[in-house]
């Protein structure tokens, strides 16, 4: 409370950042809560929104258990890709 009122005195915010050691973002993050909540808001919930608060992503699809675990796509996966290791053990070869 007292850097706000330190910044609200200056009505700087690089003073305020000075004075109190930090960085004018630390400065400008709590002037804006202290805006958007008044004085009474400083225990009033979470400073940082919580993943309730983030709407769900354009791209995201519901996830569903595919039967038989991940099994087939891994499988999947193995034959769309290679290695030497991969190849040299098909071949029968060792190490």
């Amino acid at each position: 409370m007292r850097l706000v009122e330190t910044y609200l005195e200056t009505e700087n915010i690089g003073e305020a950042a000075r004075r109190w050691h930090t960085s004018r973002n630390v400065v400008h993050n709590w002037v804006q809560r202290y805006g958007d909540r008044g004085a009474g808001g400083w225990a009033t919930g979470p400073a940082v929104p919580t993943l309730s608060h983030f709407p769900p992503r354009a791209n995201s699809r519901p996830t569903t258990a595919t039967p038989g675990g991940n099994a087939p796509r891994q499988a999947q996966y193995r034959e769309l890709t290679t290695s030497p290791r991969r190849v040299a053990a098909g071949a029968g070869a060792s190490r």
